[in-house]
């Protein structure tokens, strides 16, 4: 079987999308297509379509929080945006002169560059986040105001984002649940979106289908006739999630999610007005039936593998349904004819929803598997995996996932494997926005950010995955930011960051600790060293000899910020697990020494004299320090530092 989508002509055709298309033949019908070269560029553009002065910030790649931004952006008949955190919106926000801006979800989900920017262009800035994706769509319920509400599974997205025109008509809020359990809530549920597999508990009426897009057209029909609809696949949450847009941009929209056009859906917009197509991931053959083109039968080697069936969770069943005899039960004489699925998966090309069908071999050839790997690419799955697929028990009938990567990409499979990689990489310098492929169980890391946050850097770890994979494996960005960039105004530079530590190294061996033997002799002397050769900056005015990571290395001067940075990036490359404390007023740093947690004050005083001022944590010191007891990090999370180091 051919390879269905070569991976450079998804690339290239991404790169060539314009921002927005209009198809000339099509005047006649209203419809229109609003796209951009990803799905950032694509809520931007769609976000043009609303006149608001308020915005509202979500996640491009994490749907959970994203969805909740329905709440306030509707309330408010706001302009949604999507980003990542490289995502720098200066030029969208001064052309846009926002007087209210909305972030929503926390530091992990929604950091670096893109929310740097709203608070350098936007006055009044409001995060709405919480510990989890119910308890941020809670805040976004409050913030907005609404008791009358629609309920969906915050487990998927496909329900609640069709449900959105209906939602902004009967002015409802959108309410996540978790769709497995029961709930509770002072709110009036008025409807409930998808079946018993979406949602259990039965609220208000409950719309719902046999998939997704039978559950939209259930929706849409509730909300009856209008003059508008948003339509978008239903097989991408980005695009629909800018559909938003469209039902703030006017009244009575519906939004219906599509894939492979059905009769159904050809009927329904047959008579409204207009039709705005939003993103450019639905097929030709579904684009020509809605711009009323002419569609040619595709040939042959092009057949696209028909859509698999979906159940009324919105999601693709990732185990095909298995053959039944007069009893019920699997058929154990059809395993020895079925074909194997091998799906070559790859989250580099998350954006574009890509699963790489490659073969479907009849039997089970290790070396053919290998061989069929496109070029670029490189194996995840291991030999023995692959082998174990021989010993599927017949009444166990399912699909086998063949993972693959780019040739480039870190691919790591335990948390212990990523914790290391990324104290290496803290001392080597991190490559902003690289992309590690990581198993599902490993997930990013606090006491990194911690470590990081320590040293004056912001190490922002971003999970993405594919909606429709199996999640054996998933991907971590890593962006790195300047801590103090509000007030010295630096950008994070891979090369001035090693060039940093290069003079931190010689600092360390100006010092004589190489040639101490214990770490409580390295930490002490160090930290004397570094007290009685670099004063205390008189000059408050200059952020860049105060605060910077680099105050120290690059001025020879800093106040207790600059201080412990400096003091922390030398305790990494000395392997000795270090952080910062941070008072109201004041900054130190804490050591693991001798089993035990020390609180030392490195900030260097002109003409240091006195002794190296050394605490330890408990109560009655912590009484008379300027640090409080919730300055300092929990015990769960200082046995993650310790780890980390091991």
């Amino acid at each position: 079987m051919k390879i269905k989508s070569d991976i450079s002509k998804v690339l290239t055709l991404a790169l060539l999308i314009s921002s927005i298309a209009s198809v000339s033949n099509a005047e006649d019908l209203n419809v229109r297509t609003i796209k951009g070269q990803n799905r950032i560029q694509t809520s931007i553009e769609s976000a043009k379509l609303v006149d608001s002065k308020t915005v509202v910030i979500a996640n491009a790649y994490t749907y959970a929080d994203s969805l909740s931004a329905y709440n306030v952006a509707s309330k408010y008949n706001a302009k949604l945006i999507l980003v990542d955190n490289k995502t720098d919106l200066s030029k969208e926000l001064k052309e846009i002169k926002p007087t209210k801006a909305y972030l929503i979800g926390g530091q992990n989900t929604l950091n670096g560059k893109a929310v740097a920017s709203v608070y350098e262009n936007v006055k009044d800035v409001k995060r709405l986040d919480g510990k989890n994706r119910y308890e941020t769509n809670d805040k976004t319920l409050a913030e907005s105001g609404y008791h009358n509400v629609g309920v969906a599974d915050g487990r998927n997205y496909p329900d609640a984002l069709s449900a959105s025109g209906l939602l902004k008509d009967k002015n409802l809020g959108l309410k996540l649940v978790n769709g497995a359990k029961a709930y509770n809530t002072d709110k009036n549920v008025v409807y409930t979106f998808g079946g018993i597999n979406s949602v259990k508990q039965d609220g208000g009426k409950r719309l719902a289908g046999h998939n997704r897009y039978n559950t939209s057209e259930v929706i849409n029909n509730e909300l009856g006739k209008v003059d508008t609809v948003a339509i978008t696949t239903g097989e991408n949450y980005a695009d629909a999630l800018s559909s938003i847009n469209v039902v703030n941009s006017r009244s009575k929209v519906s939004v219906m999610l599509t894939n492979k056009i059905s009769s159904n859906q050809e009927n329904y917009i047959k008579d409204i007005s207009n039709k705005i197509i939003i993103g450019g991931m639905l097929p030709k053959e579904t684009m020509d039936k809605i711009y009323g083109r002419v569609s040619e039968k595709p040939k042959d080697d092009t057949v696209t593998t028909p859509e698999k069936p979906k159940d009324d969770t919105g999601t693709t069943p990732t185990t095909p349904e298995k053959p039944k005899d007069d009893t019920g039960t699997t058929n154990p004489s059809d395993d020895k004819n079925r074909s194997y699925e091998y799906v070559y998966f790859d989250v580099a090309l998350e954006e574009y929803q890509q699963q790489l069908d490659i073969h479907r071999p009849k039997t089970l050839d290790l070396e053919s598997i290998k061989s069929g790997v496109p070029a670029g690419y490189k194996l995840v799955s291991t030999d023995d995996e692959i082998r174990d697929f021989k010993n599927v028990l017949p009444n166990k009938l399912m699909t086998n996932y063949v993972y693959v990567a780019k040739e480039d990409r870190k691919v790591v499979n335990t948390q212990d494997e990523y914790n290391k990689y990324m104290i290496s990489k803290l001392k080597t310098g991190i490559d902003d926005g690289e992309t590690i492929q990581v198993a599902k169980n490993v997930n990013p890391s606090e006491a990194l950010s911690r470590v990081a946050s320590g040293m004056g850097f912001e190490l922002n770890q971003s999970i993405n995955r594919l909606e429709n994979s199996p999640e054996k494996y998933k991907s971590i960005t890593i962006n790195m930011l300047i801590k103090q960039r509000y007030w010295t105004k630096e950008d994070y530079n891979k090369n001035e960051y090693n060039n940093n530590l290069s003079k931190i190294e010689k600092l360390i061996n100006d010092s004589g600790v190489n040639n101490l033997n214990t770490n409580k002799e390295k930490v002490e002397n160090f930290a004397k060293y570094l007290m009685a050769k670099f004063p205390y900056n008189k000059d408050l005015d200059n952020e860049l000899k105060n605060r910077s990571p680099y105050s120290i290395t690059n001025y020879g001067t800093a106040v207790c910020e600059g201080f412990t940075f400096t003091y922390n990036q030398a305790m990494l490359l000395l392997d000795i697990p270090s952080i910062s404390i941070e008072g109201d007023s004041h900054m130190e740093a804490m050591l693991y020494i001798n089993n035990s947690w020390k609180v030392y004050n490195v900030t260097g005083i002109k003409n240091w004299k006195s002794g190296l001022e050394i605490k330890d944590i408990n109560s009655s010191l912590l009484s008379r320090s300027i640090l409080k007891p919730e300055d300092y990090p929990n015990e769960q999370l200082r046995n993650e530092l310790v780890s980390l180091y091991k």
